[in-house]
């Protein structure tokens, strides 16, 4: 059985480009930066996408403010424990709704735009 050469990083091997480090200066700004950036100021970058992203970042700071609080009701004492849990678990649950409503809200609203549209009406309505 052979055994396996290896080679201390920075030592010339067959390392893949990936792990290369480098030892030219660092860029100033990140290509993927930069390119947001670029999609950010064309005209042409479809809307609804971002906001659906927008309506996922909403949920996730929920789950994570719901996983702090109930990580803070693990260690308070036992008797305060339970009480803490559940008024972490109603707030998750409220928010929740709350979100679902905010959500439906707007749906509707753009229903109702894009009917008015296709009967030819010209409505603007500014974004809350």
């Amino acid at each position: 059985m052979k055994r396996r050469r290896t080679t201390r990083v920075g030592a010339s091997g067959k390392e893949s480009p990936e792990n290369d480090r480098g030892t030219g200066p660092a860029t100033s700004v990140s290509p993927a930066l930069s390119q947001v950036n670029e999609n950010e100021e064309s005209p042409n970058v479809d809307q609804t996408e971002g906001s659906r992203i927008d309506e996922g970042a909403d949920e996730f700071e929920i789950e994570v403010e719901y996983r702090r609080r109930r990580t803070g009701a693990r260690s308070m004492p036992r008797r305060e424990r339970r009480q803490a849990m559940r008024a972490a678990h109603e707030w998750r649950k409220a928010a929740l709704a709350s979100l679902k409503e905010k959500r439906l809200y707007k749906r509707t609203s753009e229903y109702f735009l894009r009917k008015a549209k296709l009967r030819g009406l010209n409505i603007s309505v500014q974004p809350p």
